[in-house]
Formats: C-alpha cells, sequence, structure tokens
C-alpha cells in the first residue's frame, strides 16, 4: 500500500490507450503525471508547484485501536487462494500549460480478483491480479467525447488484461508480468502498472513489532511512461498503531500507518521533443492487516503531488506543471458476501 501515487495510472492509461484523447493545444502532447526539488532544466532551473493540502484518510479515527498493554506481534503476509477487494480510486489533476488550467478529474470502483497461481512458501509465491466490473467516472475537462470513447477502450482493456507478481511473505514485490489476451495494449504502460502494483502493497517489518515501533523502506525505480521517463525515489515510514476488531473481517487485526514523501528527475522522451520533469510527492495511508490469516482486510490512503516539466520543440521552449490529489480505499469481500458488491466511499465501506 504504501502510498497512493500509483493512482494517476488509470488516468493516464486513458490517453495511452486512445490515440485520439490529446491534451489541448499548449501542451506539446506530453501526457505529464507524477511528482522532486528544483533542478535545472535546459532553459534553466526548474522549481515544482506547490502542493495542495495532504488530506489525510479518516479510517484511523474510526477504529477503535489499543495501544498499550499488547505482546509484540509477527506481521507477514500468507498466501491465499483467492481473494476480492472492492476498490474506489478518485484523483483530480490540474495543469497550467501556456497560462492556461485544465482540470480532470476521474473516479474508479472495480472488484480487484486476486488468485493464487504458483508458490505458497517462504520464499513467496506468485499471484494472478485481474480486474473486473470496472465503472469510470470523469469530471471537468475530462467529460466530453473523446474522453468516452477513450474510457471505452480502456474498460474493453481491462477486462482482457491478466497481471501476475510474484510477492514475499514481507510484501515485496520481486517480478511483475503482463498476460492474457489484451497485454499487447498495455505494454506502453508496463513500468506504470509495476509502479501501481509496488504501492499498492505495505512492506512489512522482518522482526516483531509492538504498538509504537516503527519501520522505514527505501525504494528507487525508473518509471517509462512512454513520453517521460521519471526516476523515482521513495521513503516510506510504518508505524503499528496498535491492535483492534474490525466487524466481518477480523478478531486479532494490526492497525499500520504510513507516511511517505517521493521525489522525481526525469526526461522528455516524446518524439521530437526534449526536456526535463522535476516533482515530489507526500502520501498516508492506514491499513488493517488480519494478522491470523495475514491479509490486508481494509485500507485507504492519500496523496498529493507536484510536478514540473520544461520541452523544446522546433527550436521553442515551454514550461508547465501539474498537482494531483488522489485518494483510495479498498475492503475484502468476504465470504458469503455478494461478488458483485460495489465499494462505497471510504466512510462505511463494506
Amino acid at each position: 500500500m504504501q502510498k497512493a501515487f500509483w493512482l494517476p495510472a488509470l488516468l493516464l492509461a486513458i490517453v495511452v490507450l486512445s490515440p485520439a484523447c490529446k491534451q489541448e493545444s499548449g501542451t506539446a502532447d506530453v501526457v505529464p503525471t507524477s511528482a522532486e526539488p528544483a533542478r535545472e532544466g535546459s532553459s534553466g532551473p526548474l522549481a515544482e508547484p506547490a502542493l495542495p493540502a495532504l488530506k489525510a484518510p479518516a479510517l484511523l479515527s474510526e477504529l477503535k485501536v489499543e495501544t498499550g498493554g499488547t505482546e509484540p506481534v509477527t506481521l507477514v503476509y500468507q498466501p491465499v487462494e483467492k481473494a476480492n477487494y472492492a476498490v474506489t480510486l478518485k484523483q483530480v489533476s490540474t495543469q497550467h500549460p501556456a497560462g492556461k488550467t485544465i482540470t480532470m478529474g476521474m473516479e474508479q470502483s472495480f472488484i480487484l480478483e486476486r488468485t493464487l497461481v504458483e508458490g505458497g512458501d517462504r520464499t513467496g509465491w506468485a499471484v494472478q491480479l485481474r480486474m473486473k466490473n470496472l465503472e469510470i467516472k470523469a469530471s471537468g475537462k475530462s467529460k466530453d467525447k473523446e474522453m468516452d470513447a477513450a474510457m471505452s477502450s480502456l474498460r474493453d482493456a481491462i477486462e482482457k488484461a491478466r497481471f501476475r507478481l510474484h510477492t514475499t511473505p514481507s510484501g515485496k514485490v520481486e517480478q511483475f508480468v503482463l498476460e492474457g489476451e489484451g497485454a499487447e495494449r498495455w505494454a506502453g504502460m508496463k513500468d506504470v502498472l509495476e509502479q501501481l502494483v509496488r504501492d499498492a502493497v505495505i512492506e512489512l517489518p522482518d522482526h516483531p513489532v509492538k504498538p509504537g515501533d516503527t519501520w522505514q523502506a527505501n525504494r528507487e525505480t525508473k518509471v517509462d511512461r512512454r513520453k517521460t521517463v521519471n526516476r523515482l525515489r521513495f521513503t516510506i515510514q510504518s508505524r503499528l498503531v496498535g491492535m483492534t476488531k474490525l466487524e466481518g473481517h477480523c478478531t486479532r487485526c494490526a492497525v499500520v500507518q504510513t507516511d511517505s514523501s517521493f521525489v522525481i528527475d526525469g526526461d522528455v522522451t516524446a518524439p521530437g521533443m526534449t526536456g526535463r520533469t522535476v516533482g515530489k510527492g507526500l502520501g498516508s495511508g492506514v491499513a488493517v492487516i488480519d494478522v491470523d490469516r495475514g491479509v490486508i482486510v481494509k485500507s485507504a490512503m492519500a496523496s498529493s503531488s507536484g510536478q514540473a516539466f520544461v520541452i523544446q520543440s522546433k527550436g521553442r521552449s515551454q514550461k508547465f506543471d501539474e498537482v494531483m490529489e488522489s485518494s483510495y480505499s479498498q475492503e475484502l469481500v468476504e465470504p458469503g458476501l455478494a461478488e458483485s458488491s460495489k465499494p462505497t466511499a471510504e466512510k462505511g465501506e463494506k
């Protein structure tokens, strides 16, 4: 889970999967999305835009958490034959090209199906992911005919796509592969989707922890977004808040809170263009983990990011920026509940 920085992936996918969907004139048809501190661009220093205020998820305040008098617990993921999650993603992107303001909003809800396909020992296991029952709602500049056509294309691609990942008991994703019909349509977004998957899992400590204990994970990665190549550096601080009970899910639940930050340093790689991009972002998340089953049963995250671009094309130089606000929630659909259950807003999810 680490943070919600993978949330722009579906919004970006709409542009990648639909040749008809382009940015307004003035953006040089570059598709930004993400976010680092001021660096030198080829036409002067680049300073990332101010970040929107981070709205921390309310899930923690809704839980009755025991923070004292508990024994240390060992947190470890366990292989599960099949698990379905009801997921809701929300994001708002605001871009400022050539003195203009373009706002795009998107909300997606779907069932994420996880199926164990290989392994299941202490070294890890392989899981196949599939998204079903996808619903997409667009707002602002996103609402037009081209966007509707692009979203239809996206739904079709998602229904056919399968993603396989190999994960360890601590939550590290060691391998990510696109599978199934339609996989070639996602090939240009493989790095983006892999980043999405890696960010959707909290890395757990390698030792028992008690309420108040913290652990840190650092990660560096490169994400090829076809028109930009971003180098990202993450710092994720996690803390065991305490233990709780969650009706319908678990009686021995660990509540983990994460606070994260990341920086980006990237290059524009679109045909006929050169350029640089820098950015930064913050994230906050809460996850409820069933200690006995070794699965996340409920989680919520929020992120705030900003990214600046400088682009050279045909002898002209142009700067613009983008800010992104994202939120994410998921809840395990337990046996006996309808698989078609729709994810709801963070408060009162079932």
